[in-house]
């Protein structure tokens, strides 16, 4: 898997996701984010 790493709340994260895995469920699933919500799912 690629690890991606980015800046959350101030602090670098590192994770091994694939290409395929939305932002919202790395946050929320991998990571116990819980703020972030799922809209109407269209890609607008």
């Amino acid at each position: 898997m690629p690890e991606r790493s980015f800046i959350l709340n101030g602090r670098r994260v590192t994770v091994d996701i694939e290409d395929d895995v939305r932002m919202l469920w790395v946050l929320r699933d991998v990571l116990g984010v819980t703020g972030p919500k799922y809209g109407c799912g269209i890609n607008v």
